[in-house]
Parts: structure tokens; sequence; C-alpha cells
């Protein structure tokens, strides 16, 4: 990791780093590459790729057909409302 290639990034990502923070952050960069480098060199020559991680196929549950409540009876708990609908005080200004 050199200063042209945290050039390079600063334009990319349309940051700019200041004088004071190109040093700590090509140290960090540096850092991230080495950790890189490590998976990189992994022996994963028997390993066979994956879709998921998870090895059950199906995990949902069967659908099942339910009857959606009414909205007068669902309006019956609303402490206000307007035209079908629940009224709630503003929550912003």
């Amino acid at each position: 990791m050199n200063n042209e290639v945290l050039v390079k990034m600063e334009e990319l990502a349309l940051v700019r780093f200041g004088e004071g923070e190109r040093e700590s952050v090509l140290a960090e960069l540096s850092d991230v590459m080495d950790c890189l480098d490590c998976v990189r060199q992994a022996d994963v020559s028997g390993a066979e790729p994956m879709i998921y991680v998870q090895t059950k196929e199906n995990v949902f549950r069967e659908d099942e057909v339910h009857e959606f409540p009414k909205i007068d009876d669902i309006l019956t708990n609303a402490p206000d409302e307007l035209e079908h609908q629940f009224v709630a005080p503003p929550t912003f200004d």
C-alpha cells in the first residue's frame, strides 16, 4: 500500500484525507491487506464451492391462509381514527 494507491482510492470513493490522516489510513490499509494475504494463503484445494452457508434446503414453513380481520374490528383499538385510518400525533415538528 502506497500513497499513489491511496490517492486513487480517494478519487474512487470521493473522499479526501488530511495530511495527518494519511499515515494512519495507510497503516490501517496495510494491516487489512496483510489479513487478506493470510486468507489467500489458506489451503482450499479440497473444499467444494458453496452457494449457501446453511446445509438445510428449505427452512421455510408451509403457507397457511388466514382470514385477515376486518378494518372496523381493527379500528376499535384505535384511540382516534379518520377515514378508516389510525390517527397518530406528529413525530416531527
